[in-house]
């Protein structure tokens, strides 16, 4: 078994205690009680990830026992099989109770009628003064028709991971990470070293959303906006082509990736950084500190960037989730003590400290203990660089369509521009039939 790493054990430093009251009171203050025993689940692909899965598992213990007469029931989910498990749950009117909800998958469940719309419980907590806790963007992202089907949970951008230890054995400076793609390429050819088992850096070629939305940071960062202000599909276009050439040439011209590209996704890159075989990954800022639970001795080598670009700044998608419950849930009311002390402040600073995830709770995301952090400050600097993935119910359909371009190129089936016309295509016509 993995051994959990704290936020405090990476930072080795002290912590200040979160002054008031506990995060048990307070749930009892409010809490549910009821007559007889309650089972509510709780699905969640990050239940299967540590350190996070230790974090909100604490949470979870907490909440039982403000709660004597709720249990819950934690799913655990790879994030490969989840979006896949969730909608055939809810098909089948079998929907876990809470569930977390990447921010690409949202708008499409709630077309689908798989959640609940959140409003009448979020005024008996407070309205107003409830979601004003939330940055308002990401209140407005689950919000369809006035209706509220998500409460925000972490939040981050994706950034270029580096390791310092590995730059400065191939004779760059860590302080100076590649900030164009023609910096990166110039550094990814000195760190790779084939003979060693070292390559420089681990693009995310796996058939998976997560992996896609990856790729459309380059899009991004291509001067790309996938669907236009105007409404025009531009996957097509030039900068696309470029963008998937330059992207996918890492691995299949100049070999800076390690083998099985079309196999690697998040956890995969994430490993292969932990045991030092890549000196580079794509990564999550929320998610810096994940890899210090495989290996502690990296932590010092860490360090974050923004992703290199091909245009005057770097941009990032707003990369965050939200935690929801199934339309169909027999325990409403259990189920939403549950959301919130999944997103209460206090849980946020406690869930920080032990995985580093970064809240989308205003309030504690500006808690003074959290603007010490380095990585929270690295996903400030970049709050306004930020582009939006379509927020539209055909984005996962959208996404399966750039996931097959990706790896077409990657296994030699296509051409960056005839993968790219294909995924152009399909994305039209299923604008049309939407």
């Amino acid at each position: 078994m993995t051994k959990s790493v704290t936020r405090r054990e990476f930072l080795a430093r002290g912590s200040a205690a979160v002054a008031g009251a506990g995060l048990v009171g307070a749930l009892a203050a409010r809490g549910v009680r009821a007559a007889t025993p309650i089972t509510i689940r709780y699905v969640d692909w990050q239940l299967a990830e540590e350190p996070t899965g230790t974090a909100y598992r604490n949470v979870i213990a907490e909440f039982e026992k403000a709660h004597p007469n709720v249990k819950v029931q934690a799913e655990a989910v790879p994030l490969a099989q989840y979006p896949t498990r969730i909608v055939t749950q809810a098909k089948a009117g079998q929907a876990a109770d809470v569930i977390r909800v990447f921010d690409p998958w949202l708008r499409g469940w709630i077309r689908e009628g798989f959640l609940l719309n959140l409003n009448p419980l979020v005024e008996k907590a407070g309205g107003k003064a409830y979601t004003n806790s939330f940055y308002a963007a990401n209140v407005d992202l689950a919000t369809v028709q006035n209706g509220l089907y998500g409460i925000p949970g972490w939040q981050g951008a994706l950034m270029l991971q580096y390791n310092a230890k590995m730059f400065e054995a191939a004779g760059l400076d860590p302080a100076k990470p590649p900030r164009t793609w023609a910096e990166l390429l110039e550094a990814a050819k000195k760190l790779t070293k084939p003979s060693a088992g070292q390559y420089a850096i681990a693009i995310q070629g796996a058939k998976q959303s997560s992996a896609v939305s990856r790729f459309v940071t380059w899009l991004f960062n291509n001067d790309v906006d996938i669907i236009t202000k105007s409404g025009d599909v531009d996957l097509d276009g030039p900068r696309s082509i470029e963008t998937l050439a330059f992207w996918t040439e890492l691995a299949t011209k100049h070999k800076v990736t390690p083998p099985g590209v079309t196999d690697i996704d998040v956890q995969n890159a994430r490993s292969l950084y932990a045991q030092r075989k890549v000196a580079m990954f794509q990564n999550a800022s929320n998610a810096a500190y994940l890899v210090a639970a495989e290996n502690p001795s990296i932590r010092s080598e860490i360090r974050m960037a923004p992703m290199p670009t091909n245009v005057s700044k770097s941009y990032t998608p707003q990369f965050m989730s939200f935690v929801s419950i199934a339309a169909n849930s027999p325990q409403k009311e259990a189920a939403w003590e549950l959301v919130q002390a999944l997103s209460s402040k206090e849980s946020w600073i406690k869930i920080w400290r032990t995985s580093g995830m970064l809240p989308a709770r205003k309030d504690a995301l500006e808690d003074p203990e959290l603007q010490k952090d380095l990585v929270a400050k690295a996903t400030a600097a970049m709050a306004n660089n930020v582009k939006f993935i379509p927020p539209i119910p055909e984005w996962p359909q959208i996404s399966d369509a750039l996931g097959d371009a990706i790896q077409q190129v990657l296994s030699n089936q296509r051409t960056p521009e005839a993968a790219m016309k294909e995924a152009a295509q399909r994305t039209r016509t299923i604008l049309k039939r939407a």
